[in-house]
């Protein structure tokens, strides 16, 4: 739903580069979005773009692929990456025992973490939004 796209990472808008009304499309979409609140880490992918003689008039943030030739498809998936990348952070923590409870009231923070227990520390690989990092940062150590 459209409403998902509010609280998605990453938004990719694919459009057929070939469409007589992709200029349209493209505006009506990018409306709809600014409408819900969509601001940031919207990537534009023109597909069909083995299709095409003239892609210049095509904005500079945009990504040509032809998926049907696997075209472009290294691009896109750097250019993910890299939204991602600036969305996240994947570190280490270290945890005495009695800092669980601390750690484990924050958890559904986390994209995803794995724990490793020793005789002194717990050690806690995370995936975590860089929004919520400062509710973990003093484990950081």
């Amino acid at each position: 739903t459209l409403e998902s796209a509010v609280y998605s990472d990453v938004n990719i808008i694919v459009c057929d580069g070939s469409s007589d009304y992709l200029d349209e499309q493209l505006n009506v979409t990018n409306k709809i979005l600014t409408e819900i609140g969509v601001k940031s880490n919207i990537i534009t992918v023109i597909n069909k773009c083995d299709l095409l003689d003239n892609t210049e008039h095509f904005d500079n943030n945009s990504i040509l692929i032809s998926a049907k030739n696997n075209q472009g498809i290294d691009v896109l998936i750097n250019k993910i990456q890299e939204v991602l990348i600036d969305t996240f952070v994947k570190t280490r923590l270290t945890l005495n025992y009695n800092e669980i409870g601390d750690f484990t009231k924050n958890i559904g923070f986390l994209e995803s973490y794995t724990l490793t227990y020793t005789d002194d520390n717990v050690f806690a690989d995370v995936v975590v939004k860089k929004v919520y990092f400062n509710k973990f940062a003093k484990f950081k150590k």
